[in-house]
């Protein structure tokens, strides 16, 4: 069982192997955890808002804050992921867009591939040892996510206005220049002039990458450059902010496909070819062969 806090006021669990029945009387965040899928048949009886449900693999469980929870029955050893969120996290989404009345979730056993994929992302980038902005960000995502698939119906939020363009292009220059500084998402939030749950979502509404995604895409652009110019890995990590060479190799490899040193050489390797090819064609035009 790993437990920990990525940012303020947002709490990740999770679990492999686990026969225990959780349970906790009052829960004062909103939580969400996701039944990992497994060949076996995994899942849990459980009890909430006086209803006894089941909840399957690749299912989610929601927990409305001030409601509480009790695990009836586990079918086996099952792999899951926990997230609390503060009701302030929550709220703010709601109420950036456009939510009347009080957020509260529809259902406590359901399915959404968009809140399943962003809960993914914020276990993974805290397993991963990712950057406070980056944590920030995926949690508000995961916060967006949640307002937008997961609340009543009664209670959907309304489309959120676009920004103006102009203030999209001063926060993606400050992603560009700022690789090495690592910009805080309250620092985009005042550039940009729009709340942070609004700025996400249209940020990726008009680039097609989130935030994180686009200012990881600089990174290793940036990170790429100091290679060729003959700047070791645990040097790039420094300078760019990873948390070890360990960490920028794996992000290196998740975008370029390889590892940094194997990267570096066959890029050279391929440039070299490419630039006697191009001299032998050049020779073989003007000797008009």
């Amino acid at each position: 069982m790993a437990v920990g806090q990525p940012v303020d006021g947002v709490e990740i669990l999770s679990a492999r192997g686990s026969t225990r029945h959780w349970s906790e009387p009052m829960h004062n965040t909103f939580t969400v955890a996701i039944v990992h899928r497994s060949p076996e048949r995994v899942g849990a009886e459980w009890r909430t808002r006086g209803k006894t449900l089941t909840t399957a693999g690749g299912q989610l469980m929601t927990i409305n804050a001030g409601e509480g929870h009790h695990t009836l029955r586990v079918y086996a050893p099952s792999a899951f992921d926990v997230v609390k969120l503060d009701p302030a996290w929550i709220n703010a989404t709601a109420h950036a867009g456009g939510l009347r009345g009080e957020f509260r979730f529809a259902a406590s056993s359901c399915q959404s591939d968009a809140v399943s994929n962003a809960l993914g992302r914020i276990v993974g980038a805290f397993a991963e040892g990712a950057t406070h902005f980056e944590l920030e960000v995926t949690c508000q995502e995961l916060a967006t996510a949640i307002v937008g698939h997961l609340g009543e119906a009664r209670h959907s939020p309304m489309r959120v206005p676009r920004p103006p363009l102009l203030r999209l292009r001063r926060v993606r220059d400050r992603l560009v220049d700022d690789v090495e500084e690592r910009p805080s998402l309250a620092a985009l939030e005042r550039e940009a002039g729009i709340g942070k749950s609004q700025l996400c979502a249209s940020f990726k509404d008009t680039y097609g990458l989130s935030i994180v995604q686009y200012w990881t895409g600089c990174r290793v652009a940036r990170a790429k450059k100091a290679l060729l110019q003959g700047m070791t890995g645990a040097d790039v990590a420094a300078e760019l902010g990873f948390t070890d060479e360990s960490h920028f190799s794996r992000v290196f490899r998740k975008h370029a496909g390889l590892p940094p040193r194997r990267w570096v050489s066959l890029y050279r390797s391929n440039s070299h070819s490419c630039t006697e090819e191009k001299r032998l064609i050049q020779h073989s035009v003007k000797s008009g062969a």
